[in-house]
């Protein structure tokens, strides 16, 4: 059987398996340290989730927890037991193949060297500080940057969800080295390695580090921030133990993180981003997930004890703050890049904050999301053009339109045939779309008219921006 429910699925890992599961090969050095991580759970945790397994299963137990808590929520016990072993294991065939690697090559594509996305990063201070205090974890941030690879070694070391964060960051940022040596994959179709494909592989291994690395700066305070507060906390109460002073540290420490950044862990996963459709409609999602989840809980405070304060502090830090922060981030890449300069300030600042805040604020509702940011963006002036939104795997057919239209315009010249005609082949091979834009905005401001300066035009390469052409 190749279900998760049967808890033998990923015990092998020879070569000869991936013709059965149709996963690429790891060829990097730290597929020794994933190997052990890998056999440790098999030998330390397969028996104890087994058995949590039986229990669920067992006759009594499960008709009263289908009476107390439901018969759906008892079958979503049941399937994260099941993802606390691993993923399950789906048999792609035919189109739905070619769906799939066209959704993780466009993932790829445009998030790979995002560097927009990584300074965006910083927008999570605000939900940080509501976990941890604001004062707290203003403490936490000074303390670790006195010695911040020091703090750094030390909390991977005391926590396994900490050491794998680059990882587990988002389910579709996860993706693993291209398979290499003898053959590599194009849309599905084999073809032989060649010099380029082996400076494709280079180039690919830091397409995350800028995003990973920035949500580390945050995170990694936070972590160690309530990890000395439990520490001190259950010693107060009297707690003697060490390890499990330790084990209950470490463990609400990475609660603390899951619950301000997410997981992109399976058992962490909503169910809305585990479905064979549904996976296609929830890019990114693990963000908007925690923010949704942030909010119904602070929405049971308000029902079930009346307490309206944890809603307030919610609504203020994820989303008013949050969008606050986040738009004059983005004002100021506008500014760099030679953009916004026309209008007022605060007509600017409200029409970009309203974007932000109404993204934020829908963005845990799949599809519905989709449909009220297209209709905020015609509402507050700005183009949405009806194209292939979320739908990751289908955006390779916006960019062939866009090629199309760049080609037979008398308005686009070569530049836009060839900027929307690399996008296509990212799509197909997993490239980095910031890469090859940046190529052609320089090719723009060295062979055209532009009315962009330097300095803007080099901004410009490195927040993925197209410059204006001259007038």
């Amino acid at each position: 059987m190749s279900s998760n429910a049967v808890f033998g699925a990923g015990l092998g890992a020879t070569k000869q398996r991936q013709a059965v599961v149709n996963r690429e090969l790891f060829l990097s050095l730290d597929v020794i340290p994933r190997a052990l991580n890998e056999a440790i759970l098999h030998i330390s945790m397969r028996e104890a989730v087994l058995d949590v397994a039986h229990l669920l299963d067992h006759g009594d137990l499960a008709e009263s927890l289908q009476k107390i808590i439901g018969n759906s929520q008892y079958r979503a016990l049941r399937q994260w037991v099941r993802d606390c072993w691993r993923e399950e294991t789906e048999m792609a065939k035919g189109l739905e193949m070619y769906a799939e690697t066209l959704r993780r090559n466009s993932v790829f594509a445009v998030m790979a060297y995002r560097t927009t996305t990584a300074a965006l990063n910083i927008c999570n201070f605000p939900m940080a500080a509501w976990e941890i205090g604001p004062a707290r974890y203003t403490r936490a941030l000074l303390k670790f940057y006195l010695h911040p690879q020091q703090w750094a070694r030390t909390i991977k070391g005391k926590s396994s969800f900490l050491a794998e964060r680059e990882d587990n960051l988002d389910r579709d940022l996860a993706r693993g080295m291209r398979i290499g040596g003898k053959e590599t994959t194009v849309a599905g179709v084999t073809l032989p390695v060649g010099v380029l494909a082996d400076a494709k592989r280079q180039i690919d291994r830091f397409g995350y580090y800028a995003i990973t690395k920035t949500d580390l700066m945050l995170s990694l305070p936070a972590w160690q921030a309530r990890y000395e507060d439990t520490v001190r906390e259950l010693i107060e109460q009297g707690a003697t133990d060490p390890e499990l002073i330790e084990a209950e540290a470490v463990s609400r420490a990475d609660e603390a993180v899951r619950r301000v950044w997410g997981s992109g862990e399976t058992k962490g996963m909503a169910r809305v981003q585990k479905g064979r459709i549904m996976k296609y409609f929830t890019p990114f999602y693990t963000f908007f997930s925690t923010v949704l989840n942030a909010h119904i809980e602070a929405g049971y405070a308000l029902k079930d004890r009346g307490d309206v304060r944890p809603l307030i502090s919610t609504v203020f830090a994820w989303i008013i703050l949050q969008a606050a922060i986040e738009t004059l981030l983005r004002m100021s890449i506008d500014a760099l890049t030679g953009r916004g300069d026309d209008d007022d300030f605060f007509d600017r600042f409200m029409k970009e904050y309203t974007q932000n805040a109404v993204g934020t604020l829908v963005g845990g509702i799949p599809i519905v999301r989709d449909a009220v940011n297209g209709i905020t963006m015609q509402l507050t002036g700005d183009y949405f053009p009806s194209r292939g939104g979320q739908v990751v795997a289908l955006r390779v057919l916006d960019d062939v339109s866009e090629f199309v239209s760049a080609a037979s315009s008398d308005k686009k010249d070569w530049i836009d045939a060839g900027r929307a005609g690399a996008r296509i082949g990212n799509r197909m091979v997993g490239f980095s779309d910031t890469l090859t834009d940046a190529v052609f905005t320089f090719l723009r401001v060295a062979c055209t008219d532009t009315d962009a300066t330097w300095e803007e035009a080099v901004a410009n390469m490195v927040f993925d921006r197209k410059v204006k052409k001259g007038k």
